[in-house]
């Protein structure tokens, strides 16, 4: 059941469920970075905000704020000195919502953005011979 994270790399052990719709659910990053990023294991989601951590990260990339690790040694120096922070209980680095405090805004609006649900128009005349070609 071991797999790697998706963001650290490091082992952990995934766990699956059957969630709504009977769809399966499957943890996809470690505990670890997921306390680290602030976002759910399994869609990824930020906790406080609703985004994709992904864009919330790009937000702070825009900002100059965000300093990640790009090299694989970085990257591993990195997540050893994250996880032994946590395990210590320390966090006197400041977390990722201490750097976000002034830039709430643009992520509220990013949060705010809604799609809506998707409305095909309905069809109640026969199809013309040009659009019937393109079907075929």
């Amino acid at each position: 059941m071991g797999k790697a994270c998706r963001i650290s790399g490091h082992p952990f052990t995934a766990f699956r469920w059957q969630g709504e719709h009977k769809r399966w659910k499957e943890t996809i990053v470690s505990p670890e970075a997921a306390r680290d990023k602030n976002c759910c294991q399994a869609c990824l989601n930020d906790l406080e905000y609703g985004v994709s951590f992904h864009v919330r990260d790009r937000v702070m990339e825009a900002l100059g704020e965000d300093q990640t690790p790009t090299s694989d040694v970085s990257s591993q120096f990195h997540w050893a000195n994250k996880r032994q922070r946590q395990e210590e209980g320390d966090e006197s680095g400041g977390s990722t919502y201490d750097k976000l405090r002034h830039n709430v805004d643009k992520l509220r609006q990013f949060a705010a953005l809604d799609p809506g649900p998707i409305v095909l128009p309905r069809r109640d005349a026969p199809l013309t011979p040009e659009e019937q070609e393109k079907l075929r």
